[in-house]
């Protein structure tokens, strides 16, 4: 090491946006839940304890972590001037392999069997190494502050609002960052409201039985709200998961727990908080039958994230269900039986989409020269395939409405059913044209999140509706 004066970099929630025990925690559990009971051991003992158990069971991939660019750019700035040295509470096993990956640090201080080096224990090490006011310290939390206090001046990375207040009175900050994004957005970001449109099908049982019960649909939305907390759960869930995954994913890197705007205890607290309040409406509002759709709804999304989805052919129909399961939810949340033919229609509608979600995923490693997706039972070899089941399943569901427009059922529901002969080709324009943009690269990972974007979708189910309108009055 040189004589350069030293600036020392805190990891977790400055370099980079997350924090390495609970990335490694979250990586140790969902190799085996019951792991848990292991950590609880190891925690008695003591925090370095954990982390450093866990550092020696668990791989982080260094290249995916989300560095603070900001900070990174600074970082390379000053370089030549000064040593840089990472001063971490992480655990060294990882630490070491971080700075390796970076290649700019001279020197890492960080945890061990026996130390967990963060405030006051860090600052102690800090002083003695390279002298009291001797050193630069990048730091965000308020361990830190004592450590600031100490030091010859300092970089503020993302701190909280007290933190903030408390470190800016010690007056020698020389840059503060601030560039994580709002919150509140990245909660609503996180949970995907934009998705609960899909639940718009839980109110299609009352609406195509003509229902006109304002009761009928006061319990619909109850339900409406109680699925939707539960889809946006499941999506917190899988996004824990599928972390890193998602951050080698051009696109799905930028949602808020891969990106690092929600903190992954944040994201667990906001998925139980969803997850209770769905319970409490469904259990204290709704028929029991509906809570027990709503909980295999639940359970089978857990069984397609932990295993199914990597299983070919059983993730499309898993996926298809879970589209049905919605409209049975519906059905059983107000009491009006849903019709046969809609489930079936459903099914082979959701099946052609499933398939369609996974053409794109196929069609996107193709273009980019990879063989077979992560995660996933697929290779590019399959993509003809997956193309023909999915197109078959879209037209196999025209057929199953074109044939419950002939069936006896229809006279009691419509006056005109001829009107509803119209709304066939409407269907076979929209989904063939689905699968027209799909084989141009021109479609978006998710299907219902293109169509609730798409002008011309927008038009085939406003004149649909006008049709059918007018085949009841």
């Amino acid at each position: 090491m040189t004589d350069k004066p030293k600036i020392c970099v805190d990891l977790d929630g400055t370099l980079i946006k997350t924090d390495i025990l609970f990335e490694t925690a979250l990586l140790f559990l969902k190799e085996n839940v019951l792991n848990i009971f292991l950590m609880l051991a190891w925690i008695l003992k003591s925090k370095a304890t954990l982390k450093n158990n866990l550092s020696k069971r668990v791989h982080i991939n260094a290249s995916l972590l989300p560095y603070n660019q900001e900070l990174l750019q600074f970082l390379h700035k000053n370089k030549n001037e000064y040593d840089l040295i990472m001063a971490t509470a992480t655990n060294g096993i990882i630490a070491k392999n971080i700075a390796k990956h970076l290649g700019i640090f001279s020197d890492v201080l960080a945890s061990d069997e026996e130390t967990n080096l963060k405030g006051n224990q860090k600052l102690e090490v800090l002083d003695q190494s390279y002298g009291k006011g001797n050193y630069i310290y990048c730091g965000d939390s308020s361990a830190d502050l004592p450590i600031f206090s100490s030091s010859m001046n300092f970089v503020l990375v993302n701190p909280s609002r007290s933190t903030k207040a408390k470190a800016l009175k010690l007056k020698n900050a020389i840059l503060v960052i601030e560039n994580k994004k709002s919150f509140f957005k990245s909660i609503l970001k996180q949970i995907r409201v934009y998705q609960w449109i899909k639940n718009i099908l839980l109110f299609l049982p009352p609406l195509l039985a003509h229902v006109t019960d304002i009761d009928i649909y006061q319990q619909a939305i109850l339900a409406f709200v109680s699925f939707s907390f539960t889809a946006s759960s499941i999506y917190i869930l899988n996004d824990l998961l599928d972390l890193e995954s998602d951050r080698a994913h051009k696109r799905k890197r930028f949602r808020p727990i891969a990106a690092g705007n929600i903190s992954i205890p944040i994201a667990v607290l906001t998925f139980l908080i969803l997850i209770v309040s769905s319970g409490f409406i469904s259990i204290g509002f709704l028929p029991l039958e509906y809570s027990l759709v709503l909980f295999l709804y639940f359970i089978s999304n857990l069984l397609y994230s932990f295993k199914l989805k990597q299983i070919y052919l059983i993730d499309i129909v898993i996926l298809a269900s879970l589209y049905t399961l919605r409209i049975y939810a519906g059905s059983l949340a107000v009491t009006v039986p849903a019709s046969k033919w809609l489930l079936a229609f459903s099914m082979f509608m959701f099946l052609s989409l499933a398939f369609l979600k996974r053409y794109t995923e196929l069609l996107d490693l193709k273009t980019h020269n990879k063989e077979k997706a992560k995660g996933r039972g697929y290779s590019v070899d399959d993509i003809s395939l997956v193309q023909s089941f999915g197109t078959g399943a879209g037209l196999l569901s025209i057929l199953v409405y074109t044939l419950y427009i002939e069936s006896n059922s229809i006279t009691l529901l419509y006056k005109r059913p001829e009107f509803l002969y119209i709304i066939a080709p409407l269907l076979l324009i929209w989904v063939s044209r689905l699968w027209f943009k799909a084989n141009r690269g021109e479609m978006h990972d998710d299907p219902i999140v293109f169509t609730a974007k798409d002008k011309i979708s927008y038009i085939i189910i406003g004149l649909s509706f006008l049709l059918a309108l007018g085949a009841t009055v």
